[in-house]
């Protein structure tokens, strides 16, 4: 993260402190809640030549949604086990090939498999540090404000009105993120 150097004046000019673990998880609840937005696609850097990722993304969707049905259909007895079974591996088979195309065609993406992921958060959970810092440096720019001193929400020493989050990405999301990010859009 950025410091708003210069803006604060104490025994170290131009840094400011936080609560790591309540800032880190500030900004990591912001970048999952910005990954689950719809058009989260248009932060990915363009796929190879030839290859449709909008619409591999979509395929994985509906097949998701599809195998959603599949067990609906059989817990209302419209299916037998057989065809659920069968029916669901075919589904999973074509998931996975899906799947593989999209990792193939964004490799060096680092938000290739985050975006349109159906549980952005728990992948989130999984990745190593490493590629957590790959994801921030693509998706925003964080900037620690110096503070007034207020608490924030809960009385924690960490206010999130002091930690400005600007989104990188087509200019729509660039002029919509010149504000704090409220703790309510996160969650």
């Amino acid at each position: 993260y950025r410091c708003a150097s210069g803006l604060y004046v104490a025994r170290t000019p131009g840094h400011v402190t936080r609560q790591a673990p309540a800032l880190d998880r500030y900004v990591e609840d912001a970048i999952v809640w910005r990954l689950r937005q719809p058009d989260a696609g248009e932060l990915l850097r363009p796929a190879p030549a030839g290859v449709d990722t909008d619409a591999l993304h979509g395929e994985a969707v509906a097949l998701r949604q599809r195998l959603d049905q599949l067990g609906e259909a059989f817990a209302e007895g419209a299916i037998t086990m057989t065809q659920l079974r069968a029916g669901t591996d075919r589904i999973r088979g074509r998931l996975d090939h899906v799947e593989a195309d999209l990792t193939a065609a964004a490799a060096g993406d680092p938000l290739a498999d985050l975006v349109g992921a159906a549980d952005v958060g728990a992948m989130w959970a999984g990745l190593d540090i490493g590629r957590r810092r790959s994801v921030l440096d693509v998706v925003a720019t964080v900037t620690v404000l110096p503070s007034d001193g207020t608490r924030g929400p809960g009385g924690i020493m960490f206010n999130p009105a002091f930690v400005r989050i600007d989104w990188k990405g087509p200019a729509h999301l660039r002029e919509a993120s010149a504000r704090p990010l409220p703790a309510a859009e996160v969650s």
